[in-house]
């Protein structure tokens, strides 16, 4: 498989990933160069303003010795210990390097993405035997989304019109980092490191039913094994996929049936622990919380047809020219079961849906190579100069991931609180862990409280919308506290809920209708610029 990669594709494919690594570092570099005086980037791009410190709230609490991650966001009698091996190594290695949380998860989506490049070619490799063509998939995997900036007019349109309310209506190739390579590596290196993990099995499956090597179940166990422990929603799609192509064996072929048995019970025996894992951890609030109060719902059935663009056309003209027996597409049930039982998950009723896009655009690719490569070989004059041809590749396949980069740059040119805070808030917060207990809650505004896991790996009252159970009944108590005239009416909130610690944050003064320093039942033991941290009586 290796040997039949040319020296000219190796070189094709470092140019290709030279050119993802820059592009989706170009608002990282931004970020930097165009930080104010008096103010620290937050880390973020446009798809993690809050999720990024769930991930740095694991670093940090692994800097600090613990292998075992709690919920930061919500009360100690709601955690329950969690064990991430992704996260947990990322936190050793920032611990043992001094490395700041932001750019080890920086450092690591580097060094991840030419990981998940390698895979996917080598995928590509397999599965395609013309080299023009595979350059072609490779190109459109990592460069390419849809045509979702195109379709936005007519998506508002349609909300407009018939009122639609309670979805999510942006076309995935802007809204869904998980959708699609390129956003994969510009968000995240755990959602790389997934779609690596993601393919390499499903790359050991193909191999071990081709050769009929069961010695394949043992690579493929044990990297379902890591998969299943740190993202169990890409480990189900893999397991959907395999478990459709088994019973779809059994109706065709008994022998690739029983193969496939005992290939599954080896593979499945070595990520056991992972499973016993989740089972424990089911019951929790925090794995029900993730399940059934996620905000990942799939999109509009348009918002996804927007994102894929002519690759679902062409993925189905595809599939058309096989059954009329006019080209040949290896694997092509494997392939086909993908692409099912995908298209099944996507819209299973649960808060999740969104989760399962991972992956789906590289079987969309694959299939619609084939008729695409036929489609130019008949409209040579398409792809006659490279101008002409770069520019209709930005117009049918990059145009969405053009205007998240722009959206990304905009906000660090305005250098508002999305990308960037004070260094006086910097500070301020990382002096709660000095102030502040482990298990003790603070209550705070909800831009800090997102903020403060991240930045001092305490307990928040609430902060996330997913992390903290019972979510909406908390900020509705916040709010309250925030604006309640009774000091009484205070204590009994603070006193119900548990909560050690009041943090008050000047710059969201005109939210607060009342000055803490002026509570009876507060008692200010820390004040840096406009924080002032108290503790309860």
């Amino acid at each position: 498989m290796i040997k039949s990669i040319t020296k000219s594709e190796w070189k094709f494919w470092a140019k290709v990933v030279i050119a993802v690594l820059i592009l989706t570092s170009l608002s990282r570099i931004f970020l930097v160069i165009w930080t104010p005086d008096g103010f620290t980037p937050r880390g973020n791009i446009i798809y993690s303003f809050v999720d990024r410190h769930v991930y740095l709230s694991y670093i940090e609490q692994a800097r600090d010795g613990k292998y075992l991650f709690e919920d930061l966001y919500t009360s100690k009698a709601e955690s329950r210990p969690m064990l991430n091996l992704f996260w947990l190594a990322l936190g050793l290695v920032a611990r043992f390097t001094g490395l700041s949380a932001n750019l080890t998860i920086e450092i690591f989506r580097i060094i991840l993405a030419p990981l998940l490049l390698f895979i996917l070619y080598l995928f590509l490799a397999f599965l395609i035997k013309n080299a023009l063509q595979r350059k072609a998939a490779f190109l459109i995997a990592v460069l390419g989304g849809g045509m979702g900036l195109v379709f936005l007019p007519i998506l508002y349109f349609i909300i407009v019109v018939f009122n639609l309310k309670g979805g999510r209506f942006l076309p995935i190739d802007i809204d869904n980092s998980e959708a699609f390579v390129f956003t994969t590596i510009y968000y995240s290196p755990h959602f790389i490191f997934s779609t690596f993990l993601f393919l390499s099995v499903i790359l050991l499956s193909f191999l071990a039913v081709e050769k009929k090597k069961i010695s394949y179940s043992i690579p493929a166990g044990l990297m379902s094994a890591v998969l299943l422990n740190f993202h169990p929603f890409t480990f189900f799609i893999l397991f959907f996929i395999l478990l459709a192509y088994f019973i779809f064996s059994l109706w065709k072929d008994g022998k690739t049936a029983a193969f496939l048995l005992k290939y599954f019970f080896i593979a499945g025996l070595l990520s056991l622990p992972s499973a016993l894992y989740h089972l424990y951890m089911f019951n929790a609030p925090w794995w029900q919380n993730q399940i059934w109060r996620s905000t990942t719902v799939t999109p509009f059935w348009l918002s996804i047809l927007a994102g894929y663009g002519i690759l679902s056309i062409f993925a189905v003209y595809s599939l058309w020219l096989s059954f009329k027996k006019k080209i040949e597409i290896k694997n092509e049930k494997l392939l086909l079961c993908w692409l099912l039982s995908g298209a099944v998950l996507i819209f299973l009723p649960i808060s999740v849906q969104g989760r399962f896009l991972e992956g789906y655009q590289i079987v969309l690719i694959i299939l619609a190579s084939y008729s695409l490569s036929l489609y130019l070989q008949k409209h040579r004059r398409l792809i006659s100069g490279k101008i002409f041809t770069g520019i209709l590749f930005i117009i049918f396949f990059c145009l969405s991931f053009v205007f998240v980069i722009y959206l990304d740059i905009h906000n660090i040119f305005l250098k508002g609180n999305l990308v960037y805070i004070k260094k006086e808030t910097a500070i301020a917060l990382k002096e709660l862990k000095s102030r502040v207990s482990a298990d003790e809650l603070i209550l705070a505004d909800i831009y800090n409280a997102n903020m403060i896991p991240g930045i001092a790996a305490r307990r928040v009252f609430v902060g996330h919308g997913v992390e903290t159970i019972d979510y909406k009944r908390k900020y509705d108590t916040l709010i309250e506290y925030m604006v309640s005239p009774s000091g009484d009416a205070r204590q009994e909130i603070l006193k119900q809920n548990s909560i050690d610690y009041v943090l008050y944050d000047s710059q969201w003064k005109d939210e607060w209708k009342w000055d803490p320093g002026e509570d009876d039942g507060l008692k200010k033991i820390y004040e840096k610029g406009g924080y002032k941290l108290y503790k309860v009586k």
